[in-house]
């Protein structure tokens, strides 16, 4: 039974309440919640990739606005000077590295650079990313481009990670957070680089996670949907579009089966749309970044977070080579019998 409880003539008896009262119960804090996440992260440090712009600037101003100390890693030396001077126009102590994060060398000066400033690294975001050429169909994709996508979105989070970690390992504490996209899950049609680099990111993270479980380093990775950024500015808007499920029906609806008129087929639907109707925010983004990267988020490590506005439910409506009449067919009703007596069976594993 509960603690202090006592057995007379075999019965259990209650003790007085004063006695729970009495009882030592360790607690976080005894702040408000809100008030103690918005100090989370005072004295830690945060490598934030692509933080010049875009997602990766929205997570080093929310994190930094929460007393971390950011540390942007990007390509573009006079975007990098912009961020940091308005970081610290906001009271956000920021430092930056010119590094390509597919290039092993430059991940190495940027961590001594880092490591040589504040001693310690608590935080790695990686929002560096590139689309490449969209729109097209895999047999029109230009070979070089196929490696330059995977070259940044791949082999750079791969880089960042086998970085940081040592130095995360070593301090028994870390967190690690990847940016990957929900086209990483999906696949997204027109986007064959980039659906295999961020499919590559959640696979990555998990194999990670799994590495370094009992070591006090989390890595999970985040995927968003279709958030406006500059990267999104640059894809055709019909691309966008068809990500979002803006490209809706005709007026009056889509043409439907016409052996069953409430079946839409699929050829007539968008295959990948956001039950929202809305491309994320940068704020909605960074806010769940600020959980995956808390000490609070301990137990939840390999996992990726949606930021998809429903898009992942998983409805489906069927290819069109299914609308016929089998399709409306009653199914058959399964055979629930036991087995035979004595009947060995062989589980598969997939």
């Amino acid at each position: 039974m509960g603690i202090g409880w006592t057995t007379h003539n075999g019965l259990w008896h209650r003790p007085p309440q004063q006695d729970f009262q009495s009882l030592s119960i360790p607690r976080v804090s005894r702040e408000p919640l809100y008030l103690a996440m918005a100090q989370s992260f005072a004295g830690q440090v945060a490598i934030i990739t692509g933080g010049a712009q875009g997602i990766g600037y929205g997570i080093a101003e929310y994190l930094g606005a929460r007393g971390a100390a950011i540390c942007i890693v990007d390509m573009d030396g006079a975007k990098n000077d912009a961020a940091v001077a308005s970081l610290g126009a906001k009271g956000v102590s920021a430092s930056h590295a010119v590094c390509d994060v597919s290039n092993a060398e430059h991940w190495k000066a940027a961590l001594a650079q880092f490591l040589g400033a504040h001693g310690h690294i608590e935080i790695l975001v990686q929002a560096a990313g590139v689309t490449g050429r969209t729109g097209i169909n895999t047999e029109e994709v230009d070979p070089d481009n196929f490696d330059f996508v995977l070259r940044v979105n791949a082999r750079g989070i791969f880089l960042g990670c086998k970085t940081v970690l040592p130095v995360m390992k070593a301090a028994g504490y870390g967190r690690i957070l990847n940016i990957a996209s929900v086209a990483g899950k999906d696949g997204n049609a027109g986007m064959v680089a980039y659906s295999a680099s961020k499919g590559a990111v959640i696979a990555m993270t998990k194999a990670i996670g799994k590495e370094y479980a009992e070591t006090g380093v989390t890595c999970n990775a985040l995927a968003p949907a279709v958030v406006r950024t500059a990267m999104v500015d640059a894809m055709p808007e019909q691309q966008v579009k068809y990500m979002t499920g803006a490209l809706r029906a005709p007026r009056g609806g889509a043409p439907r089966c016409r052996k069953n008129r409430r079946c839409f087929t699929h050829a007539q639907l968008p295959a990948d749309k956001i039950p929202m109707k809305r491309c994320g925010t940068i704020s909605e983004i960074a806010a769940l970044t600020a959980f995956a990267v808390s000490k609070e988020c301990s137990f939840t490590t390999g996992f990726t977070f949606d930021a998809t506005g429903g898009r992942c439910v998983g409805v489906f409506h069927g290819p069109a080579s299914l609308c016929s009449a089998r399709r409306h067919a009653k199914p058959p009703i399964p055979n629930l019998a036991p087995p035979p007596p004595h009947t060995h069976t062989r589980s598969a594993t997939y």
